[in-house]
């Protein structure tokens, strides 16, 4: 019975009823007048088909009969666009004439051999709203049978991906212009990148030329061209302000709005259409406006495609674009004001270097030549002198040894620095040496009531070094201990550590709960690059330590205790002097072995100093291995040190 009744509803026309504005239509029309014939007449599939495609809230239509007459529902409206009404009961041909090239062989797939069709994202460019536009649809044709058993029609489905795939195409360019470009270091090379990255979208861009503004503001240049040639009529070098120009440079510029120009075939003939077969009848200046900076840095012109509108949407477009190259620009410019502000800087370190060495000189020469005199004094006519004067003398000589020591420093961190550091790197016993360096203080911290240990059991084998460096690395912290360290203990170390070892070990006090560590590079990275950078990795590496029971170093401080000239602002040690070079220089020497220095301390408790070198010579330069010497020594041994740190004891201890 119910399928009776079906068939009683649709003989009767109600398989029209509903479907909203498209239901009503079809049952207004007269189809008398139509190839299809009366709806009574109309076959039961095509009854059903229709049915199907009204209750639908997808865009679909049905095709029926050898002239493929077009039905259509509601969602479908906004597809068909300006042919709605008209073209309900059509033929498909007249109403997509403009694709029909495109779309028959798929319907006569479905029509003649009764096979379905599948298109995803099909680029359609459809006349609908009485001008070419770019649509993008994915659909399938699927054949429906007539009552006889034949193909009767087809239905389809529509889904429309015209949005998806213009706002992907879009993103992706914007995508690249913020990758490629973040990196240009110049404005030509800023615009040259832009420019690049435009050509990978020559849908909304079949061309376009980028003009940066000159810097007297008076006319504009070209700095990078896409999909058009740079010698095209339509493409000047420069352009003045004043002048008379299809591009509206200066009125872009001073209202720093977008301007749309219409109609350019009558300027310049064919212009570049990109993919399309048309060429562009638009173009757009837009604006290139770095944020942060009061002048226009330019302008983008661009051709636009003859498919799409100029919409509040591809407007935006636009002007992302533009912002995009602003941005690199800008970025640009920065990097460019950093080059220079680096280069005063450097320039001024260079004066400094030159300075410091020019004055070290002055300084070594006179004192040199008065302290030599002055010990041949002391060692020669002490006997003779009265025992006031012998004094003077001997405090003329510790501060002249001490301004030499200085000199000194600051001849070896200009050399440093000028790359001038002449090394002589040789296989050196570092275990005896180390111990006979260290125990030159020995005198002066049994004087302060203190206690030195040394430990430095005989290593495996001898140790490249610079024996002059190493001796400053070991006597500076040394000088450093005592200086800060009023009672306890002072304790050198020296051991051989297998590479294994020395990547997986703490350094120092780092497990205490309270000690704080910091060094010119994490001990664990500068193994790991060194293991993995060189062609002939160290087996082992030579652990120094300087460890002591002193004030230790505040948290705040730890940080810059190896910059140039830093001093521990109220540090209670033995003296307020210093110049703050001694721990810079250490860490410079280190890293000409190609070695890590780093501190541990706890505030009250002590510090301990940590240097660690490579094993070997691989990782030093071959050509200064035992090397000869044609630079002037700073070395000065022990004593200037030695008589320093005796300065510092109370009368009494002395």
């Amino acid at each position: 019975m119910k399928n009776e009744s079906t068939s009683a509803s649709n003989a009767d026309g109600n398989f029209l009823l509903g479907g909203d504005e498209m239901g009503a239509r079809m049952r207004e029309l007269d189809w008398s007048k139509n190839p299809l014939g009366p709806t009574e007449r109309w076959p039961q599939s095509l009854k059903t088909a229709v049915r199907i495609m009204l209750t639908s809230r997808q865009p679909m239509f049905v095709w029926w009969g050898d002239e493929l007459i077009n039905l259509y529902n509601d969602p479908y409206k906004a597809i068909i666009g300006g042919k709605h009404p008209e073209a309900l009961g059509q033929p498909a041909s007249h109403v997509w004439r403009e694709i029909w090239d495109q779309i028959a062989p798929r319907a006569e797939s479905a029509m003649l051999k009764n096979e379905g069709t599948y298109d995803e994202a099909l680029l359609l460019i459809m006349e609908r709203n009485g001008y070419p536009e770019e649509t993008y649809y994915t659909f399938s044709y699927s054949p429906v049978p007539n009552d006889e058993g034949d193909t009767g029609g087809i239905i389809c489905a529509n889904t429309d991906d015209t949005q998806r795939i213009i706002g992907e195409r879009q993103l992706k360019l914007l995508r690249e212009l913020a990758t490629r470009t973040a990196d240009a270091r110049t404005f030509d090379e800023a615009c040259t990148l832009s420019a690049s990255c435009l050509e990978t979208n020559p849908y909304d861009l079949p061309f376009a030329m980028i003009y940066l503004v000159d810097p007297d503001q008076q006319q504009v240049f070209l700095a990078g061209t896409c999909g058009i040639e740079p010698n095209h009529i339509a493409v000047p070098q420069t352009v003045a302000f004043d002048s008379d120009t299809v591009w509206p440079f200066a009125e872009a510029i001073a209202t720093h709005q977008t301007k749309l120009i219409k109609i350019l075939e009558g300027d310049f003939g064919n212009l570049p259409c990109g993919v399309w077969e048309r060429t562009p009848h638009q173009a757009v200046a837009v604006p290139i406006s770095p944020s942060g900076q009061t002048g226009k840095a330019g302008i983008l012109i661009a051709g636009l495609n003859p498919f799409r509108l100029f919409d509040d949407n591809y407007k935006g477009f636009m002007e992302l674009v533009a912002a995009q190259i602003a941005a690199s620009i800008a970025n640009a410019q920065a990097y460019e004001q950093e080059r220079k502000r680096a280069e005063a800087l450097a320039e001024i370190d260079r004066a400094k270097t030159v300075f410091f060495s020019n004055v070290s000189h002055e300084f070594r020469t006179p004192l040199t030549l008065m302290l030599g005199p002055l010990e041949e004094t002391l060692a020669n006519c002490a006997n003779l002198l009265p025992p006031k004067e012998q004094e003077q003398l001997k405090m003329v000589q510790r501060n002249g040894l001490r301004l030499l020591k200085l000199v000194n420093s600051l001849l070896d961190f200009s050399r440093i620095e000028a790359g001038r550091v002449q090394a002589s790197y040789e296989p050196t016993d570092l275990a005896i040496f180390t111990a006979e360096l260290a125990s030159v203080f020995r005198s002066a911290i049994e004087r302060a009531g203190m206690q030195l240990s040394v430990n430095c059991p005989p290593l495996p084998a001898p140790v490249y070094v610079d024996r002059q460096m190493w001796e400053k690395i070991v006597f500076n912290l040394l000088s450093n201990a005592f200086k800060f360290t009023l009672a306890g203990k002072i304790a050198v170390s020296l051991q051989w550590v297998e590479k294994e070892d020395a990547l997986t070990r703490g350094r120092s006090d780092a497990g205490k709960e309270d000690a704080l560590t910091w060094g010119h590079g994490d001990a664990g990275n500068y193994l790991s690059q060194t293991l993995s950078a060189s062609s002939s990795p160290p087996s082992a590496f030579v652990e120094l330590s300087v460890r002591d029971t002193g004030i230790g170093i505040p948290a705040g401080e730890i940080p810059h205790l190896f910059e140039r000239f830093h001093r521990v602002k109220g540090a209670q040690g033995r003296t307020f002097e210093g110049s703050g070079i001694g721990l810079s220089l250490v860490q410079e020497l280190v890293k000409m072995h190609g070695g890590t220095v780093e501190v541990t301390s706890v505030l009250g408790a002590g510090s301990c100093f940590t240097v660690l070198i490579p094993t070997g010579y691989a990782h030093l330069p071959p050509d200064r291995i035992s090397a000869t010497r044609t630079l002037t020594s700073t070395a000065l041994g022990a004593a200037p040190y030695l008589e320093e740190a005796l300065r510092w004891l109370p009368e009494e201890a002395g």
